[in-house]
């Protein structure tokens, strides 16, 4: 189990920068929901978040930096409620692109398999 929020959002973050797949889906409950970045389709089956991420640990320069001046934290009990930014890196035909994008995550400290709900998109273009 995990005793805080921020040892979460590491683990997720070092598991997405190894390209740990093992490490990834640990972190989702079973019944969790991935509304993910690079996908249209919300995700509810522990294999559709397997087929999401090894589909995304297939691109190069893959890796992922959280903003952790941007989180903002609201607790209940043992449940936590995330939301703040990041920045996707990759390589789209060989050449580095930057995606700004944007989380929300529910979190039970409970759990060791503390993710119950994570939405995230890439960051929208002003009007």
């Amino acid at each position: 189990m995990y005793a805080t929020y921020t040892e979460v959002l590491k683990a997720w973050e070092d598991s997405i920068n190894g390209k740990n797949l093992s490490g990834v889906l640990g972190l989702y409950s079973r019944n969790s929901v991935l509304v993910p970045t690079f996908s249209s389709h919300t995700l509810k089956a522990p294999k559709d978040r397997r087929d999401y991420f090894k589909k995304l640990f297939l691109r190069p320069g893959l890796n992922v930096e959280m903003h952790p001046e941007t989180l903002a934290v609201h607790r209940s009990g043992k449940l936590s409620l995330l939301s703040g930014f990041y920045q996707f890196h990759a390589e789209v035909d060989s050449v580095a692109v930057a995606f700004p994008s944007r989380f929300t995550m529910v979190l039970s400290l409970r759990s060791s398999h503390p993710i119950l709900q994570h939405h995230s998109s890439q960051m929208p273009r002003d009007l």
